[in-house]
């Protein structure tokens, strides 16, 4: 059993908490622009799109991200539980501004790093994958909304 992240937007840490809830996370409630995933954690695999974009070197670093549920900080007594981290708004204009013209050859990109290679991603679900961040990204930036990310084991 792995970890599951969703990817959604809110207009606020409290719409985003209120989301993110009930059990099931976010699908549950249909949070607006859901993007579902059981493999793309965010330090590392939206952290060297990010990175890419950016024309940066990816480091652990690279995508800040900011714990907005639980209220306690994760630790020994309580690491299964969900978690809520809201991306810095730097991450969401970012992948907002990539051309639609480029997308496909950015997923395509996207599907060749190490993390998707070793677990034998499906490129083409890698790049689709891609394009739906993107487009979760525009519209969060469209209508002044932050993108989320909600994490469970």
């Amino acid at each position: 059993m792995g970890a599951s992240y969703d990817y959604f937007r809110a207009a606020g840490d409290q719409s985003a908490r209120q989301a993110a809830d009930p059990p099931g996370g976010p699908s549950a409630t249909a949070a607006s622009g859901l993007v579902e995933t059981t493999w793309v954690e965010p330090t590392v695999r939206v952290g060297k799109l990010f990175a890419r974009v950016t024309d940066r070197d990816w480091t652990p670093r690279a995508v800040a991200l900011i714990q907005v549920s639980p209220d306690e900080p994760i630790g020994p007594d309580n690491w299964e539980t969900p978690t809520v981290h809201r991306f810095d708004d730097v991450v969401r204009d970012a992948l907002a501004d990539v051309p639609l013209s480029d997308q496909d050859a950015l997923g395509r990109w996207w599907a060749q790093t190490e993390e998707f290679v070793l677990d034998r991603a499906e490129p083409e679900q890698v790049r689709r994958l891609c394009v739906a961040l993107l487009d979760l990204c525009r519209k969060a930036a469209r209508h002044d909304e932050s993108v989320y990310v909600w994490s469970s084991l």
